[in-house]
């Protein structure tokens, strides 16, 4: 509206006059800064295993998310192309908004991740025989490609509901991920190489976000039992 004004003549002398700072709220940096609360190992297990159950057609793109921490776009924007089996890599170059591709967030978010074995088997089992490179790698039951939130709503939502667990975005499957990651021990620069995330960031706000207290006890168990050893 103001380049129209502009176009059309007027000019404004004072923009701060044309809002009230007190109605302007600072909007999150993104969604890896908001509280980091993932889906525990056995939720996790429970969500996947519901769906292959229930909703087959989608238990490939739930299971990649919660085995790979990519972002909800990245991994609806994902093609054939980027994926290669062999080499159990997965080339993140692009995401997809409001049906629209786009570059990844951040370019730190360009990345190949690697892929366990158990992923790898996943996803060439939902491979469809005569893919060409440019399909999507998850689409609808009718070949679309997904919206995030309408599977939110037809499917995720329904998912945790019938599971009972507490619904969270699914979003969060990505904290599960680096969670798992730390808490089994991955050091914190490889975790970042694989979901495109800073250093800071997983410091800041991913370090204790799945360490038990039964974790605890096995470390310090541990390390009495390595001490007790090397006592004279």
């Amino acid at each position: 509206m103001l380049r129209d004004a502009e176009l059309a003549g007027y000019q404004v002398p004072d923009l701060r006059k044309l809002y009230d700072r007190r109605f302007i709220v600072r909007q999150e940096k993104g969604r890896d800064s908001a509280e980091i609360d993932p889906f525990t190992d056995e939720e996790r297990e429970q969500i996947i295993d519901w769906f292959w159950e229930n909703r087959r057609h989608y238990h490939g793109f739930v299971f990649f998310r919660f085995w790979t921490g990519t972002r909800p776009s990245e991994g609806i924007g994902l093609r054939w192309v980027d994926v290669d089996l062999t080499a159990r890599r997965i080339r993140i170059r692009r995401s997809r908004v409001s049906r629209h591709d786009g570059a990844p967030k951040t370019g730190k978010s360009k990345r190949d991740v690697v892929i366990h074995e158990e992923l790898t088997s996943v996803l060439r089992a939902h491979k469809p025989a005569l893919a060409n490179s440019d399909d999507f790698v998850f689409t609808t039951t009718s070949g679309a490609a997904i919206e995030e939130s309408t599977f939110v709503r037809r499917e995720w939502v329904p998912a945790l509901r019938s599971l009972s667990i507490r619904q969270r975005p699914f979003y969060n499957t990505r904290h599960s991920y680096i969670s798992s990651l730390l808490a089994a021990g991955a050091k914190p620069l490889f975790v970042c190489r694989q979901t495109g995330t800073g250093l800071e960031m997983i410091e800041r706000h991913y370090g204790d976000a799945r360490f038990s207290a039964d974790q605890l006890d096995r470390l310090l168990s541990a390390t009495q039992r390595d001490g007790r050893a090397e006592a004279p």
